[in-house]
């Protein structure tokens, strides 16, 4: 009797932690599907500085700039920027499935930024 009730308490807790180990898996890193393209191009003789990320969490990218990530489900919103260092002219785009923004800086340490915001319900605005 003893072994089958550490046998059972066994599968219990090997069935418990493949299942949260999912649930946790999925909350973490969980594609809608889609991915979120981001890029920054143009003039910017000097060179631009560019940030990209999402809410939670930002990096640096060299210019020019062109990435492609996974939508991750729990994130609300998307963002990139560039910021010209001594004049030029460049285009921030970003776009996740149909959503698209576009954003453009010309001239001396002007920024353009694109961002695109999650409406709750798996679209992009």
């Amino acid at each position: 009797m003893r072994q089958i009730s550490s046998a059972l308490v066994l599968v219990f807790v090997v069935a418990a932690a493949l299942s949260f180990g999912s649930v946790a898996a999925g909350s973490s890193r969980a594609s809608r599907g889609d991915h979120v393209v981001m890029s920054v191009t143009g003039s910017a003789p000097k060179g631009a500085t560019v940030l990209y990320g999402r809410f939670a969490a930002s990096y640096r990218g060299k210019f020019p700039f062109h990435t492609k990530l996974p939508v991750f489900q729990d994130a609300y919103s998307y963002f990139v920027s560039g910021t010209l260092k001594h004049g030029g002219k460049i285009t921030c785009k970003i776009k996740i499935g149909t959503a698209t923004k576009v954003g453009h800086a010309k001239g001396r340490h002007k920024t353009c930024t694109a961002r695109l915001t999650s409406d709750g319900s798996g679209g992009w605005h």
